[in-house]
C-alpha cells in the first residue's frame, strides 16, 4: 500500500527562515536560479508583496 505523503518534512532540507514557510523557501530557491537580474528582482519584490513587508 502506497503512502498518500511521501514527502515528510523530516526528509527534507531545513528550513532557512521557518517564520515564512517552506513555500516561500522553496518559491525563493527558484527565483535565485532565474538567469535574468530583472527578473530576479522582479519576483523578490512580489515576494515582498505575498507577506505584507513592502
Amino acid at each position: 500500500m502506497q503512502s498518500i505523503q511521501d514527502d515528510y518534512n523530516t526528509q527534507r532540507s531545513p528550513l532557512t527562515i521557518a517564520e515564512y514557510g517552506r513555500t516561500v523557501q522553496e518559491y525563493v530557491t527558484h527565483i535565485q536560479s532565474l538567469p535574468e537580474k530583472e527578473e530576479r528582482t522582479q519576483m523578490g519584490a512580489s515576494i515582498g508583496k505575498y507577506n505584507g513587508n513592502t
